[in-house]
């Protein structure tokens, strides 16, 4: 089984995680694109992890409720 190299981020609100593919953080215009697309303000994100997550695990995921 492969490995999804993800972007992990973590906010200072205690709001879940928002996880991206890798592939899809830099298509939709990184930290630019994640926060127009989301309407969340730099200053609750605590910061951002590069990680990997099993392929399995990645795409059960629930969707993001922020």
């Amino acid at each position: 089984m492969e490995n999804v190299k993800i972007k992990r981020v973590k906010f200072n609100t205690g709001a879940p995680d928002f996880i991206y593919d890798v592939e899809s953080w830099y298509s939709n215009g990184g930290w630019k694109g994640f926060l127009k697309d989301n309407g969340i303000s730099i200053r609750d994100i605590d910061h951002v992890e590069n990680s990997e997550m099993p392929e399995r695990e990645f795409h059960t995921l629930p969707a993001w409720e922020g």
